[in-house]
């Protein structure tokens, strides 16, 4: 579902404006909350050896402390975020609309969901954390939980409650880190079934 998801937001990307929040989401664990105080001016690619994004500092929400979150370990990541069109706001909707994400973005975002194939609930409304967190915990070797909680920013109590017993091969979480842009002549393979 991840690929379908990703490859879908970049077949919309021109309609919806959506790839770079899928980008940061799904493979970032960023909230959408958090989304919207990053620019492009945050997203470091220049230096293959040292690609980075910063999460600036926030007023209210969840983890309102600033992180840093490495790419080094992710040149799928640094590829999806070079395929970007980077003149357009990396959110659609960025800092300014008093922290809340307004109706359209739920929309579009589920019309993403839609394109790919998924059928929406409310599981979806995180899913690109969560989904961030499990495969980080079963397929990035070396990783420890204080490594997985500083980047997507929250306590390690919450890391082992709800993503260290996940039920997923780690051979799925190592092809979930392979995910990239479909590049023309390419065809879309299913990682999993």
């Amino acid at each position: 579902e991840a690929e379908s998801i990703m490859h879908s937001a970049h077949a919309t990307d021109s309609e919806y404006g959506l790839l770079p929040f899928f980008i940061l989401h799904f493979f970032c664990g960023i909230r959408p909350s958090e989304a919207l105080g990053i620019t492009w001016k945050e997203v470091r690619l220049d230096d293959p050896n040292d690609p980075f994004i910063k999460v600036p500092e926030r007023i209210t929400g969840k983890n309102k402390k600033p992180r840093t979150i490495s790419l080094k370990e992710f040149p799928n990541i640094v590829e999806w975020l070079k395929v970007c069109d980077r003149s357009k706001p990396l959110f659609p909707y960025p800092a300014g609309y008093d922290g809340k994400v307004v109706k359209s973005f739920n929309k579009n975002r589920n019309l993403v969901f839609k394109n790919a194939g998924v059928e929406v609930n409310s599981k979806y409304n995180d899913c690109g954390r969560h989904a961030t967190a499990t495969y980080l915990m079963k397929g990035m070797r070396g990783w420890t939980p204080a490594d997985i909680t500083d980047r997507l920013g929250h306590t390690g109590k919450v890391l082992m409650k709800y993503y260290s017993n996940a039920n997923i091969l780690s051979s799925d979480a190592q092809a979930y880190w392979q995910i990239k842009p479909i590049k023309e002549g390419e065809k879309l393979v299913k990682f999993s079934a």
